[in-house]
């Protein structure tokens, strides 16, 4: 892949606002082909789909997603889906149900946002580097990935007794 190219698909690429998504509510089938279109820059040059009917029925049994209504999925449920399929591609599945604790509207935007700053930047730091070699910048990338993956584990860590008060208050 040309870097110019990888760098300008990750800078353009937006995600999709709630009040974006489809308006009325899904069959599975809809919902696997909307979130492959939405989630289209996350798939890996020929590896595993980020989502399949599977892996949307296991998150809902481990209550990662809403259940569906009548088999039907709304704006909340694809939501959902949207932040466990990013995020499960760099955190176990049940730090990825810890910070999708925080449900609706305003959870999700936070999720755009902060999904987008880091895009943004991360094709910014690309871009000043388009004459390395791709290996060493898939290198350098893989490393601020797992120095990033230890803090949010250990920042989880931490969270998990405050959760743990406000529960019993």
């Amino acid at each position: 892949m040309d870097i110019e190219r990888l760098e300008a698909e990750v800078a353009a690429w937006q995600p999709v606002h709630w009040d974006s998504m489809p308006d009325i509510e899904l069959y599975m089938d809809q919902v696997v082909t909307y979130l492959q279109r939405q989630l289209s820059l996350f798939q890996g040059e020929g590896g595993a789909s980020l989502v399949t009917p599977s892996i949307i029925n296991n998150y809902v049994k481990d209550s990662l997603v809403p259940r569906p209504v009548n088999k039907r999925y709304a704006r909340e449920q694809l939501a959902s889906l949207i932040m466990a399929c990013v995020l499960k591609r760099v955190m176990p599945m049940q730090q990825v149900k810890q910070l999708l604790s925080s449900e609706g509207s305003a959870g999700y935007a936070s999720f755009c946002e902060g999904l987008k700053a880091a895009l943004d930047g991360e094709a910014h730091r690309l871009g000043t580097r388009r004459e390395e070699e791709p290996v060493a910048l898939a290198l350098d990338c893989a490393l601020r990935a797992a120095a990033a993956c230890l803090m949010a584990d250990r920042l989880l860590a931490a969270a998990r007794p405050e959760q743990g008060e406000k529960a019993a208050k």
